[in-house]
């Protein structure tokens, strides 16, 4: 009889034991799951973000294939003029784009800029605009 009790009082710790693994393995699981949630609302603003973007990506490559083609050898308010006679272009023409495009964030991420910086070029605008028409063209700016 005592050999009973002692099997029946070592399984019921053992169940114990395992009934508060289990429990903390589920405090863990919804934790986890009310994380992830904040994450699939950041992924779902994110994907309409990308749509966006992605309406707008041939107006955008036009005009940066443009400014890396022919914008190299001017300076920069020669730069700006062209760039606002070309987006206008591409408006008028119904071409979707973005309407404030940053061209050197489109074309270069800023990882690339922060470390030509950190070499020696100016951070202007010239300059930035110019390391990425040196590393994005695939010739010599006209």
């Amino acid at each position: 009889l005592y050999r009973q009790l002692n099997e029946k009082t070592e399984l019921l710790n053992e169940l114990r034991a395992k009934e508060e693994r289990l429990r903390k393995q589920l405090e863990r699981a919804i934790i986890l799951v009310e994380s992830l949630s904040g994450e699939r609302e950041r992924w779902i603003e994110t994907v309409a973000q990308l749509d966006v973007a992605f309406e707008k990506l041939p107006g955008d490559c036009l005009l940066s294939i443009a400014f890396v083609t022919y914008l190299g050898p001017f300076d920069t308010k020669y730069r700006e003029d062209l760039l606002n006679k070309w987006r206008q272009l591409i408006k008028d023409l119904v071409i979707p784009a973005t309407s404030e495009l940053k061209l050197t964030v489109f074309l270069c991420d800023a990882v690339s800029i922060r470390e030509w910086n950190i070499q020696g070029l100016p951070s202007d605008d010239l300059s930035t605009e110019n390391g990425v028409i040196v590393t994005q063209g695939s010739r010599w700016p006209l």
